[in-house]
């Protein structure tokens, strides 16, 4: 019987000729990772909206590193986007989120909407600092999973990290969310995700209880690194993301960085980040930076992406989840 890996690979060899070459003569290993990558399920983390209303100090869309735009993703070419997905891979999970606030998009409900249609799991994030009821109610009536990250549970805490937030706003979504829930009888997953800072221990005790009050499920979230103490050094950390940081023009070797390759599976193999334009970027790690595309998924074959992404110089040599 053909294998999945084999029937994705001819058909590519199909569509580029010029492929063939090269794909024979691809290290044993990256074909083995390639292989067992295709073997298994997908994960798409999908920016619908370049853009976040808060300026999270953690976050390289808060601090302007990404800038925000006023660009959206049509409802017609992200349905396109998923049958291009649903045709290649086994599709476990579609994520309407990366670097952005999905409840920017006026039609994020239809959004959600074709995904579950497809039966297949739809994850949003949001900071929930906005006044839409009824945006948030359309949306939660197709029963999304729904992560909400905070930092505090007083408003000089909380703004600290996630500058420019109302907590009275957020708290006053989540019951909402809460009496919707038992109202409509829905069928929803709402986590908390309060970030860890070295100054926000007893805030992240509230938030639990919270959680506990109203139904939710409480998780604390390191930002980026629990050494990380301050705004100041959350900031320092974005200048370049997980492994390298541009400092002078210069690229040093950062954190999780190996000068050795490594060949082991990583968990974030099979999880694609795109943006509002179709690209696809290394890492969901990496936010945006135009030296980390690897192609636009409209116009790359899966095989062709994960090659690329398997090779590059920063995956190869990660440590984040390998020993």
């Amino acid at each position: 019987m053909t294998s999945l890996y084999q029937r994705v690979l001819k058909g590519f060899i199909n569509q580029s000729p010029a492929a063939d070459s090269a794909i024979g003569t691809m290290d044993i290993n990256i074909r083995s990772r390639i292989e067992d990558s295709l073997g298994r399920p997908f994960s798409f983390e999908i920016d619908i909206v370049d853009a976040c209303n808060l300026r999270c100090v953690h976050c390289p869309r808060g601090v302007y590193y990404q800038k925000s735009t006023s660009t959206r993703m049509e409802l017609n070419a992200f349905k396109r986007l998923l049958d291009k997905i649903t045709s290649e891979c086994r599709c476990r999970q579609i994520d309407l989120f990366n670097w952005s606030e999905p409840f920017l998009h006026p039609e994020l409900d239809q959004f959600v909407k074709v995904v579950k249609s497809k039966k297949i799991e739809c994850v949003l994030s949001s900071n929930l600092s906005f006044n839409n009821p009824a945006r948030l109610e359309a949306v939660l009536m197709h029963s999304p999973s729904l992560i909400v990250s905070v930092s505090g549970f007083t408003q000089a805490m909380h703004e600290r990290y996630h500058k420019g937030s109302n907590l009275e706003t957020v708290k006053g979504n989540l019951k909402f969310i809460a009496d919707l829930k038992k109202a409509r009888r829905l069928s929803l997953h709402v986590r908390i995700h309060c970030l860890q800072f070295v100054d926000n221990k007893y805030d992240q005790l509230l938030w639990k209880q919270f959680c506990d009050d109203y139904g939710f499920v409480y998780q604390g979230t390191p930002a980026y690194s629990s050494e990380v103490s301050t705004p100041e050094t959350a900031k320092r950390l974005l200048i370049q993301p997980g492994f390298y940081r541009d400092s002078d023009g210069k690229e040093k070797i950062e954190m999780y960085f190996s000068e050795n390759p490594s060949f082991e599976a990583c968990p974030l193999h099979n999880t694609i980040p795109i943006n509002v334009h179709g690209d696809v970027y290394l890492c969901c790690i990496y936010w945006n930076r135009e030296k980390y595309k690897i192609a636009n998924y409209f116009d790359a074959s899966l095989i062709s992406i994960q090659e690329k992404r398997l090779l590059h110089r920063n995956c190869s040599h990660c440590t984040v989840f390998r020993k």
